[in-house]
């Protein structure tokens, strides 16, 4: 089977299951007893602390505290240099050289130019178990190369010396210095990946290079993180270290929280229950803010009936978005007539809308070309992850669907990693999924549609006019444009509907009033980095 590759995402997930208690000072929800240790929690042990394989939610934050690249994203949210001290632009705009600032990692080793370049080609390369290959395509023959066209050692990656490397891009990439931040280019030492193939799974083994270094990792248990003095912006580093409990049930976050055992309460790190949201509304402790995540329903395009259009479109117009949003969810989020969050938005009105009425004349219509009666069609089961906002939609959805259409719809749902295979797969009709940019640019999220053999474009559609668009968008150096093609595109995706949209969702958090200048951002991210508290 073809290896499965992300492309972004990822995923706003929770997997739920029962907390076993514990007592004694071992307990990672204790008070830290004055050291000034962070305390938060995670919803699930991470899956690496391996960049090139740890780009999940939470695995992400994790990884974000303990590696650094070539650029991070600052609260200005704009990208600044890091492990790069400077860079140079060719006029074209097609070739980036780096310079990179003396730094080390934590086993005293320099970082090199070389670790970038082995860390992306290990990536990159097919018969390697990485993730995230796909961020590197707007490096020069990366796809052609991942896709055994070419060799790997012609792609637009150079080590001119320990401290210099340029980067060949295919085209103009307006996002470059941005998606340098993102897991996937993040480096690791490649003398110690290639003399030791578990060194992550240690602490006593693990090497980095970021804001904090691993101090313990007991499995399903705690993860702790502590300063490292040898991070080359160090002295912004207020915080002596975070502890991170694995706490899987939201009931006991929420009580840890409220005791002060942890400091910090849902998004984007973790969940809390929905009927907690008045609570902390009433005593003025919720905060929730505008991501460029999105929830939808990805509509399988090879189970029938939805190979037709028509059908398609008929389940998208025949909800209700603005009720779900103000009577279901309850926390900022707005609805969603389009496929990119309002900042990416190609234009400024929807591109459909509610209307049952429309709604039920295309699903007469599909069934009509379809040649089958109401009764002959098969129940529509509708699948989602056990998340419990993922869950009152679904319940809402599969009501205003069965009034709608009078047919029966069927809500399945399996933990996070079950309802992720079994979309990933192609075994189901309609699947919910939260998805995120990483990136404060359309292509992001666009390109989920490329191509229908993508392990990431779960509704298995494709379309030639589509990806002639996203083409000639990515290549396109006008910004005016290069937004009207986007524009091009998601109008003929949403003529299309492989996916629905249905609402754009928001970063929900309470957390200590004591804790200062956390920067939360729209890239659903939380950055502790220069986080201290207000004694």
């Amino acid at each position: 089977m073809t290896k499965f590759r992300f492309l972004i995402a990822l995923l706003l997930v929770l997997s739920v299951g029962g907390c076993k208690k514990k007592s004694g000072p071992d307990c990672p929800c204790k008070s830290s007893g004055g050291d000034g240790y962070l305390r938060v929690s995670f919803h699930t042990e991470v899956q690496s602390l391996n960049p090139r394989k740890g780009i999940d939610f939470p695995t992400f934050f994790a990884v974000k505290m303990l590696f650094e690249g070539l650029t991070y994203i600052g609260p200005d949210q704009k990208p600044h240099p890091a492990i790069a001290e400077s860079y140079e632009i060719s006029e074209d705009q097609k070739t980036y050289t780096f310079h990179l600032r003396p730094t080390i990692w934590t086993n005293g080793d320099r970082v090199t130019a070389h670790d970038f370049a082995y860390s992306w080609r290990r990536v990159i390369d097919p018969n390697d178990s990485s993730l995230g290959a796909e961020n590197f395509y707007p490096i020069k023959n990366v796809e052609a190369a991942f896709l055994g066209q070419k060799p790997m050692d012609s792609v637009g990656i150079e080590v001119l010396d320990n401290s210099t490397l340029r980067v060949e891009l295919e085209h103009p990439t307006p996002y470059f210095l941005d998606i340098l931040a993102t897991p996937a280019y993040l480096p690791v030492n490649r003398r110690v990946d290639q003399e030791d193939s578990n060194w992550e799974n240690s602490p006593e083994t693990f090497v980095c290079n970021g804001p904090f270094l691993l101090e313990k990792h007991h499995f399903n248990d705690e993860i702790v993180v502590a300063k490292n003095p040898q991070y080359w912006n160090e002295k912004e580093v207020k915080l002596p270290g975070i502890r991170v409990a694995i706490v899987k049930d939201m009931t006991t976050q929420l009580n840890l929280f409220e005791k002060n055992e942890i400091q910090w309460l849902g998004n984007p790190i973790s969940k809390f229950p929905l009927d907690a949201i008045q609570h902390l509304k009433d005593t003025n402790q919720l905060e929730h803010y505008p991501t460029l995540s999105v929830y939808w329903y990805f509509i399988n395009t090879e189970s029938f009936p939805f190979q037709n259009k028509k059908m398609r479109q008929a389940f998208a117009y025949a909800l209700n978005r603005k009720m779900m949003c103000d009577t279901v969810l309850e926390a900022g989020e707005t609805p969603a007539h389009a496929i990119l969050p309002h900042s990416l938005a190609t234009q400024d009105c929807s591109f459909f809308d509610y209307n049952q009425e429309k709604a039920l004349a295309l699903f007469e219509e599909a069934l009509e070309e379809m040649n089958i009666t109401r009764n002959e069609l098969p129940t529509i089961t509708l699948n989602y992850a056990v998340v419990p906002a993922y869950t009152l939609v679904a319940e809402e959805t599969q009501q205003e669907w069965q009034n709608t259409f009078g047919i029966e719809v069927k809500l399945e749902h399996q933990d996070w990693r079950g309802h992720f295979g079994k979309l990933q797969s192609g075994n189901f009709q309609i699947g919910g999924m939260g998805w995120q940019s990483w990136l404060r640019d359309p292509i992001y999220i666009m390109q989920t549609f490329r191509k229908k053999d993508a392990g990431i474009n779960m509704c298995r559609w494709e379309n030639q006019e589509f990806q002639s668009l996203l083409n000639e968008a990515e290549a396109e150096a006008n910004l005016a444009r290069r937004k009207e093609l986007f524009n091009q595109a998601e109008a003929l995706l949403m003529e299309e509907m492989p996916v629905i949209p249905v609402y754009y969702m928001t970063l929900k958090c309470a957390k200590n009033p004591k804790l200062k200048d956390v920067y939360i951002s729209d890239l659903y991210e939380a950055d502790f980095r220069w986080a201290y508290f207000d004694e």
